[in-house]
């Protein structure tokens, strides 16, 4: 039942009989809270976001973190070859070979 007092109702209608939504439209929205009218200030964006990806994990990080892992399992090389190092070396697959 539509309520008497409300002038603004939804623009988005049913799929499955097309009739429109008899729901009241946000205030400032075309839709109902329902059909996803949402005011921009609530609306979280940037690192206050959920999702915000802080590029720690970009391309060009993950290339130089690569580069200076080859770099130092060459080091590791040199210095067991020379002597400088004892131990256990580098557990793992050596940096820059794929599988």
């Amino acid at each position: 039942m539509p309520l008497p007092h409300i002038t603004k109702f939804c623009h988005a209608t049913c799929r499955r009989n097309g009739e429109p939504c008899k729901n009241p439209a946000s205030w400032g929205m075309p839709v109902c809270r329902y059909h996803g009218a949402r005011r921009r200030v609530t609306v979280k964006c940037g690192p206050n976001h959920p999702q915000f990806k802080s590029g720690d994990y970009s391309q060009e990080t993950k290339a130089a973190y690569r580069a200076a892992a080859k770099r130092l399992q060459k080091l590791e090389v040199i210095g067991f070859s020379y002597g400088f190092m004892s131990g256990g070396r580098t557990r793992g697959r050596p940096p820059g070979k794929s599988s």
